[in-house]
């Protein structure tokens, strides 16, 4: 399957204070639709920079399988600095999570779609203590975007959890299956989705109120 819309995220932006992984949108969340909100989002920083991180550096095809695993692990970024939302993994982790990655080229070779990229890099992650979460998500949407596989779930989890509960979306073991989502949520693909639930996480909980208002 070919990567059509880039899917890191979640939230891609560094960690605020509260704990989420995605600074909140500054929208007043008055007179608008959800609709709105998606071309709110289209519009964005945050949309219009993963899709450059993804494919133009971590996507970058004129790397080999090896270089592009061990940018995507140590969660590199072009100015050299490490990615936000690694930055409670540090440079240490990181580059211990990349070592143990050079062990599982073949398994990446052979990989056929997201989801198995998603269970090689969670064995990796697994050998690394508090690597996290949204490291697991973040390098397997890197590495993934290196293959242009698909993401065919949305995984929630921090904001984005908070997101899709606001919604009231089925979750089932931290995921949103594409066909659940609203359809305009549907046509940003399924990286995308977590991230907007994630930024919009505010603006969706007062679009609810408000249609719970005028019932």
């Amino acid at each position: 399957m070919n990567l059509s819309q880039s899917q890191s995220s979640s939230c891609d932006r560094p960690p605020v204070q509260s704990g989420s992984s995605c600074a909140k949108s500054t929208s007043s969340g008055q007179d608008t639709d959800l609709a709105m909100l998606v071309r709110q989002y289209k519009e964005s920083e945050a949309y219009q920079g993963q899709e450059h991180d993804l494919y133009q550096w971590y996507g970058d095809r004129s790397l080999s399988l090896e270089r592009a695993t061990d940018r995507a692990f140590k969660s590199e970024q072009p100015n050299g600095k490490l990615h936000g939302h690694q930055y409670r993994v540090g440079r240490e982790r990181s580059a211990r999570l990349a070592t143990i990655a050079k062990d599982h080229i073949e398994r990446f070779k052979d990989a056929r779609d997201w989801n198995e990229i998603y269970t090689i890099v969670g064995d990796i992650i697994a050998q690394v203590p508090r690597a996290g979460i949204l490291a697991h998500y973040d390098i397997t949407n890197r590495i993934g975007s290196y293959f242009r596989y698909d993401q065919t779930v949305v995984r929630v989890h921090a904001g984005a959890w908070a997101g899709a509960a606001v919604l009231g979306l089925k979750i089932q073991n931290g995921q949103v299956t594409l066909e659940d989502l609203p359809p305009e949520l549907q046509s940003l693909g399924a990286m995308h989705a977590e991230n907007f639930l994630c930024i919009y996480e505010n603006e969706l909980r007062q679009l609810n109120q408000s249609r719970m208002n005028q019932v």
